[in-house]
């Protein structure tokens, strides 16, 4: 592995971030958090967001010439329920700083330090929280929302990628040139940077309106590279062909799988199935080649689930549905139409773009206006962002930097196109049925937030996460580490997984009904509390202990 970030949890812990890129200077730094107090009756403490960094508002000259030059990334009250005295005057503070030395332990100067002994007259105790580490790592050309280095590309916003926990997927692997991804979206920009030299056109596509340029740049557009954007697995190839040339019996697919494609994105859609397409992505599974198409952008106001569309919904495709990723809460995107109906948009892990409050009470939970989502059905598979995704093909036709305002399931799709390209360049070998098994174990789980459950059983196994999907495949392989499958529910679909792992546990996880489980593990398999196994599949429940499995990984 070239490159390597280390950065820890941001909740209530302090973070160590190690840099190490070859051949250039190695960036250290530390993300600390820490709790600070103020005096009594301190002047007030105010800030305004600046590109995700803090700036200090407040008339304090002092305070002013302290944090002039500090990367803040939080700095608020949040014990402001609390009627202890203190815990009212405490502040939870998020700074990113540098280290001294980078082969050193040691710290740089302490902001809760410097707070408290130059400002006396507003500072009066600060701690500073432990730390966790996880690894992560930032191409140069990750947008703006990089960390640790200095932005060479495209000067946009690549924050659903922060949603997916990309930068902790690249600490283990940013893609092999031995795992090449489809594309029949449309044509791809072989001179650009961006596809030159990793992207071979087996047949020639339509331009169609960039649309293969947004599929094959999100799926696999080089990175690291200074130039445009990464794309998920930056460092797998690319073949590229079109749909128009059969695209209702997929003989073009066929092709692709044959000159060795491990994975082919299908980012059109038809409303008619065939049987003769369905043996064609028999003959695809069997030969190794995973398809991932989306779901369709007809809403839930157009069919309710009942329509299907295709090729997502094929047995053996994995079908892509759309969802948010960007505000925390629906009162971080807030507004009032001109019918004075308030309103949220954009809001993390919500299948739909637009949401509404009953009896237009913003104090009861919002619900999903059902015109804002892509289509959900029951053979949908996952949800990725679909909405306020950067159009790199406008970009690249125009140019100018947009990001689309609605659903679109061909922005989804090849973001887990590329998830499942960076899982097979860790294990080549991975079969198909265990690289899906990953990537629905480590999906978020939606089915809590109330506006999503009217849609419950047509959105898959939830939000990808590729961070932790890629961790968990590396999991499997390495015998050193303990893979961790928790927090999910599942009533359908097979899942399988063969690990070398020191130990697999489970907890607070359920398959039941429809889901079948088998898990064949080298050392140990540990049930942990809250785990349900309880299947009426034909399949069962099967955990076995196998001391001779073996696991031949990319690195072997």
């Amino acid at each position: 592995m070239r490159h390597l970030y280390f950065i820890s949890s941001l909740i209530f812990f302090f973070f160590s971030v190690v840099s190490a890129h070859a051949q250039s200077e190695t960036v250290v730094l530390d993300t600390v958090h820490m709790y600070i107090r103020t005096v009594p009756n301190a002047p007030k403490i105010t800030f305004n967001k600046e590109n995700d960094r803090l700036k200090y508002t407040g008339n304090d000259k002092i305070l002013k010439s302290l944090l002039k030059n500090e990367q803040l990334l939080e700095f608020e009250k949040t014990f402001i329920i609390s009627k202890n005295h203190k815990l009212k005057r405490t502040y939870s503070v998020k700074v990113i700083t540098p280290k001294i030395d980078p082969l050193s332990e040691e710290q740089s100067p302490s902001l809760k330090k410097t707070l408290i002994e130059e400002a006396p007259h507003i500072f009066e105790f600060g701690e500073v929280m432990a730390d966790t580490t996880v690894k992560v790592y930032y191409p140069n050309d990750y947008g703006t929302t990089i960390q640790g280095k200095e932005n060479k590309g495209y000067p946009v916003s690549l924050k659903h990628y922060d949603y997916l926990g990309l930068p902790q997927a690249w600490a283990y692997t940013t893609g092999s040139k031995n795992i090449v991804i489809g594309i029949v979206d449309g044509a791809l920009p072989m001179d650009s940077p961006d596809f030159k030299d990793k992207t071979i056109e087996i047949r020639k596509a339509p331009l169609a309106g960039g649309h293969g340029y947004n599929s094959g740049a999100h799926a696999a557009a080089k990175g690291d590279n200074a130039f445009g954007i990464p794309g998920v697995c930056y460092d797998c190839d690319l073949f590229g062909s079109t749909y128009s040339a059969s695209f209702k019996t997929f003989e073009q697919l066929i092709e692709l799988s044959q000159a060795g494609a491990k994975v082919i994105n299908c980012s059109f859609v038809s409303s008619v199935y065939y049987d003769t397409a369905q043996e064609v992505i028999n003959e695809l599974y069997e030969n190794g080649t995973i398809v991932v198409a989306g779901s369709g952008n007809k809403s839930w106001n157009d069919n309710k689930g009942a329509k299907l569309y295709y090729p997502a919904s094929y047995d053996h495709v994995f079908s892509v549905t759309g969802l948010t990723y960007k505000y925390e809460t629906p009162y971080d995107n807030f507004g009032m139409d001109k019918k004075g109906n308030f309103y949220a948009q954009n809001i993390k892990n919500y299948l739909g773009r637009s949401l509404g409050f009953p009896d237009n009470d913003i104090e009861k939970d919002p619900f999903i206006w059902p015109v804002s989502t892509a289509t959900l059905n029951p053979m949908v598979d996952i949800a990725a962002p679909g909405v306020l995704v950067f159009s790199f093909g406008n970009y690249m036709l125009r140019p100018e930097y947009i990001y689309n305002k609605y659903q679109s399931t061909s922005m989804a799709t090849p973001l887990v196109a590329g998830t499942f390209g960076l899982i097979f360049s860790l294990y080549p070998e991975m079969p198909l049925l265990d690289a899906e098994s990953i990537v629905r174990l480590t999906a978020t789980n939606i089915d809590t937030i109330p506006a999503n459950k009217p849609f419950k059983g047509n959105y898959g196994a939830g939000g990808l996460h590729t961070g932790r999907a890629v961790k968990m495949a590396y999991e499997l392989i390495t015998p050193s580490e303990v893979l961790t499958i928790a927090n999910q529910r599942f009533n359908r679909w097979d899942f399988s997984l063969t690990a070398v792992s020191k130990q697999v546990v489970i907890k607070n996880q359920s398959f039941t009904e429809k889901a079948s489980l088998q898990i064949k593990a080298k050392n140990s398999i540990i049930i942990k509390p809250n785990t349900r196994l309880q299947s009426s599949n034909s399949k069962g429940i099967k955990l076995s202990i196998a001391p001779e499995t073996i696991i031949k990984s990319a690195n072997n």
